[in-house]
């Protein structure tokens, strides 16, 4: 008879680096995600900033999962600029930054009730 036991306590330990590796990894997305937001209100004037997606969820959280933010407060003629200043911050993670006031309703209703303020 075949003993299994070895393969799945392997299995079993392999699962629980995979996890660990995606919990660090989700906290390295939400210190860059802080970062972010210093960067929106000192240089850009952001006034409300929010976390939105994944990088809340570790049942969510995946490998290629990125940073969400939607922010009130910029100046839309200064937007861009500050879209690649957050780009610029992290070579780890893709940043999405939306205004608020350019979201659908149904999205932002879900990033009020689901985001983060940061």
């Amino acid at each position: 008879m075949i003993n299994y036991s070895p393969y799945i306590e392997g299995l079993k330990r392999r699962e629980a680096e995979r996890k660990a590796s995606l919990e660090k990894r989700r906290q390295n997305a939400l210190a860059v995600a802080q970062q972010i937001a210093g960067m929106l209100r000192r240089d850009f004037g952001a006034t409300k900033i929010y976390l939105f997606g994944s990088t809340l969820r570790l049942k969510g959280f995946h490998s290629h999962s990125d940073i969400d933010l939607a922010v009130d407060g910029i100046d839309p003629k200064r937007y861009f600029s500050a879209v690649g200043q957050a780009l610029m911050m992290s070579d780890e993670f893709s940043v999405d930054l939306l205004e608020m006031s350019a979201c659908r309703p149904e999205l932002k209703e879900i990033i009020l009730k689901e985001g983060r303020m940061l």
